[in-house]
């Protein structure tokens, strides 16, 4: 993990606003000309990923069956200029798929404006775990779900 993000949590950036101390590095602050470029990043991934595997159809194949979101809400967020649209568990739903490092989600997150992962709060404790080993959406789950946590997505 960069400590560039890691130096700086909300309440850090918060704090060095009142204090007028210093400014945050760019890359910790929601920019919506950045977040454009990573969303526009993120449909080349998913049309990637349904060209690569064969268990998925189609870009809303992708997000129905595979991350688990509306093809609506889907639609908005990646149309919207607004910093999000969808939930944080949404949009890890989708990293974790398109096979993301921990590193890079963290970005993206930053660059959308919705909380980090915190490592202090075990159910992100047992999700940084599960990417940081490589394991699939459903594996993650399965291991919120043994330990009684919600999880991010479970096919009912």
């Amino acid at each position: 993990m960069s400590d560039k993000t890691d130096r700086y949590s909300t309440d850090e950036i918060f704090a060095n606003a009142v204090s007028n101390r210093e400014d945050p590095p760019v890359d910790v602050m929601y920019d919506e000309k950045q977040a454009r470029k990573e969303k526009d990043r993120i449909r080349l991934d998913i049309e990637r990923y349904v060209e690569e595997h064969d268990s998925c159809h189609s870009v809303t194949d992708f997000i129905e069956n595979q991350a688990g979101i509306s093809k609506g809400l889907y639609s908005r967020f990646m149309n919207s200029d607004a910093p999000t649209g969808l939930s944080r568990d949404s949009l890890l739903k989708i990293f974790i798929v398109l096979g993301y490092d921990i590193d890079h989600i963290r970005t993206l997150l930053h660059r959308f404006g919705v909380p980090d992962l915190y490592a202090r709060n075990r159910r992100d404790y047992e999700i940084i775990r599960g990417i940081a080993s490589g394991k699939t959406l459903r594996d993650i789950d399965d291991d919120l779900d043994e330990k009684g946590m919600k999880t991010l997505w479970k096919e009912a």
